[in-house]
Order: C-alpha cells, then structure tokens, then sequence
C-alpha cells in the first residue's frame, strides 16, 4: 500500500517508514511486560487482550484521515500483535523437551507465516476492485469475529503451581533483567537474532516492493507477488532449518551458513543490473527459507535461560529484535531522503532513484557482515 499511503497523506520516506516502524518499536518494547502478563494472567486473557487491541487498530488504520490516527492505529496493533509468537515460544520452552523445542518453535513460525502468505495477493485485488480503505477494514472485522471465537471456544487454563524460586524470582523483576543481562549466550543469540530478521524485514515488509518497481521496473502487483516469495521461504524454511541442522547437532554452523547465503540474496537484488522475474522471485525465496535460522537462536535462548527466567529472556530477545528492526528501516528512510535527487511526482511525491535505493539498502549486508562476524564467537550449549 506504498503508493495508497504515500498519497493519502503526502508521506515523505521518513515519514511513511515510521508506519511500520511503529508497530515494531511498540512490538519489541513491551515484550517483557507482556511475558509477565503471560506468565500472571494466562493464555486466554492474553489471547482476547491481543486479538481485541489488533482489530481496534485494524479499523482506526483504515478509517483514519490523519497521519498521527495512523501512528497511534500501528501503536495498537503492535501492542496486541506482541503476545502472539511470545505465547506460542514460551509454552514450547516450557513443555517440550529441549532436543524438540527448535523443530516445533519452526513449525509453529511456519504455520504463522501462512497468514502472510496467503494474504498478500487477495488483499491487493480486494484493494484494486473497491479499495484499499474498505479492503482493510475487512480485515479488521474479521478481527472482532475471531475475538469472540476466541471468548467462547479457548478454555481457561490452570493455574500452574509456582515454585518457591519461581515466586521470588517473578517479585523481582530488576533481579531476573539482571540474570538474563548478565548471561553472554543470550545477549550474542539475541544479537543475533536481530542480524537475520532485521534486514529480511527491511526488505520484505517496506522496501521490496519499492525497489522492484523502480530498480527493475516491474508493475507493483508483480513486485508485491515477487516479495511474497520471502513469506513462502520463510514457511518451509524455519521448519526445514532448525529441524535439520538439529538433528545434526551443528547449530552454529546452521546460523553462520544461512547468514552468508541471506547475505549473497541481499547482495545480488540490490547490486545486480539486470535479473530475470524467475531468478528475483528464487532470490527472495531463499531469503526467506534461510531466514528460519532465527528459530536456531530463539531455541538456544531457550536453552540458555533459567526456567524461571524463560519468558523474560524470549520478551528480551524480541525486544532488541523489533526495536533494532525498526530503527533499521526508519535509517533506511533517512538515508533514502539523504540521497533523494530532488525529483517528485505529478502530486509532489517524493520519487527516489535506483541509485538512491542502492546507497541506502547497501545497510542490509553490512549488517549480515556483522552478524557473521558475532557469529564466530558463539559456544555450544548443552541439550
């Protein structure tokens, strides 16, 4: 919806880069206070809390006739859509044994990613017949639908018995930031975590589109279904992924190998001159597939983490996940207006060139570059 927004309130880069930005600052920033509404309140209030707090800003984003409705529609969709996967991650880490805990953490990514997949392309026709206000505010009905599944149809789980340790941890939350802050796996997995997701979220989510209809001139119907591609790699590959290099016992090995190759994807999109529709949607593809190393480090996290720490440490890691992700692509934005040749639109839109998109996407295999780099100082933790 780029070009929809862009028009709709005379976005600059910046500026439309804050609309997803947003979501992701609000997204990391409350992931621990969400684990410990987890961890106090249960499944199902954390569930209707999310799905209610995403629908409600579903339907303010769509109906809004101002840029800062719109901010504050991303602010509640990202504090409903923070519960979703810490739920799912926390409940793995909790009952599966440890050997498992990466097959079915992918699984369970993979199974999510199918939302995004399938969404795409009826969206943008939904858009195109009656348009992309009333396209979205479907979505967000269909939201209030699944809210009331969600009151009637998810039981009401037990209340876990809590150890003693368990309780005096929870009543010391500084005391448990300070355990997680002081364990070095967690810290170089989050850090980690962050290298691989960050840039295939600057890509797949906000820039992709953009830089294919202007890098390679292709319509934006044909670069949104060329970036969808992401979503179909992500499904099979953070199932496929983790599972293998698991079962092999060479995780490391796993996660400095799909950096690489996430890297040389980056590397050809945004250098090359010329690539055919075929080998941009196979590259956008196994960027996504080997994305699904970021399942290898939530499950050493997992690993790493006390067990009374276990939902802190995920809300950690997602919290430097999303917040350094949003800070990427509104740096993007920036450096898009830095290098911005001065051209506009027919309705003063700001037109950005292939050069500018190269200058400022270049960031993305910088960061992979780094990434590698941490990568070689990870350790083996124990099954």
């Amino acid at each position: 919806m780029i070009s929809e927004l862009r028009t709709a309130f005379n976005l600059s880069a910046v500026q439309f880069a804050l609309i997803p930005a947003i979501f992701a600052y609000v997204y990391g920033m409350i992931q621990i206070p969400v684990g410990l509404f987890l961890d106090h309140f249960g499944l199902k209030n954390t569930a209707v809390f999310s799905i209610f707090s995403c629908s409600l800003g579903t339907a303010l984003f769509y109906s809004s006739n101002s840029i800062e409705l719109v901010y504050f529609s991303r602010i509640l969709i990202g504090a409903g859509a923070a519960a979703s996967l810490l739920s799912a991650l926390k409940l793995i880490g909790d009952y599966v044994p440890r050997r498992y805990q990466g097959t079915l953490m992918g699984l369970t990514l993979a199974i999510g990613t199918v939302g995004a997949l399938l969404a795409g392309k009826p969206q943008t026709y939904l858009m195109q017949q009656i348009g992309w206000r009333e396209a979205g505010f479907l979505s967000s009905i269909a939201g209030f639908v699944l809210l009331f599944a969600a009151i009637f149809f998810i039981p009401a789980t037990e209340k876990r018995k809590q150890t003693e340790s368990y309780k005096n941890t929870k009543n010391s939350i500084i005391a448990s930031l300070k355990l997680v802050l002081k364990s070095r796996p967690i810290l170089v997995y989050s850090l980690l975590t962050f290298g691989i997701y960050g840039p295939f979220s600057a890509i797949s989510d906000t820039w992709g589109v953009a830089l294919l209809m202007e890098k390679y001139s292709m319509t934006r119907s044909a670069a949104a279904e060329s970036v969808a591609y992401t979503f179909l790699g992500l499904c099979i590959g953070s199932f496929i992924v983790p599972a293998f290099f698991e079962h092999i016992k060479r995780e490391k090995l796993g996660i400095q190998l799909c950096i690489v190759l996430m890297g040389t994807c980056i590397a050809i999109l945004i250098y090359s001159t010329t690539l055919s529709y075929f080998t941009i949607d196979t590259l956008f593809f196994f960027l996504g597939f080997f994305s699904g190393s970021e399942i290898l480090c939530f499950s050493a996290i997992s690993k790493a983490a006390q067990d009374t720490t276990r939902g802190l440490s995920l809300g950690f890691t997602n919290t430097l996940n999303m917040t350094g992700s949003a800070l990427l692509m509104h740096l993007i934005g920036m450096l898009l207006d830095y290098f911005w040749s001065g051209g506009v639109s027919e309705i003063g839109l700001r037109i950005y060139t292939s050069s500018a998109y190269l200058f400022s996407l270049s960031l993305l295999p910088i960061v992979y570059g780094l990434a590698f780099l941490l990568s070689l100082t990870l350790i083996k933790l124990k099954d």
